[in-house]
């Protein structure tokens, strides 16, 4: 396991030995995974407050949208920063965001404010799309808002000692 150590010095031209950026459909796989889990999550409280239905209170259904995007990025987030930079849909895909500038750890802070960058994604969803095929990082939005890229262990993966990935 990473002890949050960097991986490579300064910004790199790739990824560590053994890692590759992350594709669009490995990413689109772990996003899916996440969002499968914040409705799981958000629905059954989503579900009580009775948001979901057409009700006589807009202000309930305000309160059950919001508690669905505070579920998210709390989520999303915490995981990310908990487990050393996967997310639950990322560790089932095994990918890893990391920080750019070094492959170390991304810490609480980029984790928190990573998934406010998912609106940035979302808001600006072609380009990036175009980003992440054909970008050289394949870094989102989100990824350039916080200087993270998002990794995959590849076949020749490196020695654990190297290993940004939890073992």
């Amino acid at each position: 396991m990473n002890d949050g150590a960097p991986l490579w010095p300064k910004v790199p031209d790739g990824p560590a030995p053994g890692f590759a950026y992350a594709t669009l459909l490995q990413r689109a796989a772990a996003t899916f995974a996440d969002y499968l889990v914040v409705v799981a999550l958000a629905g059954v409280p989503y579900a009580v407050l009775g948001a979901g239905e057409r009700t006589a209170s807009p202000t309930l259904q305000s309160i059950g949208s919001m508690l669905v995007f505070v579920v998210f990025f709390a989520v999303f987030g915490a995981t990310a920063a908990v487990w050393n930079g996967q997310t639950i849909g990322g560790r089932v895909v095994g990918l890893r965001i990391v920080k750019r500038s070094d492959g170390s750890a991304i810490g609480w802070v980029r984790a928190l404010v990573r998934p406010m960058g998912v609106l940035l994604t979302i808001v600006f969803w072609f380009i990036s799309l175009l980003a992440v095929v054909f970008g050289k990082e394949k870094r989102t939005p989100a990824d350039a808002l916080v200087g993270t890229v998002v990794i995959k262990r590849v076949a020749d993966a490196a020695t654990p000692s190297e290993s940004p990935m939890p073992s």
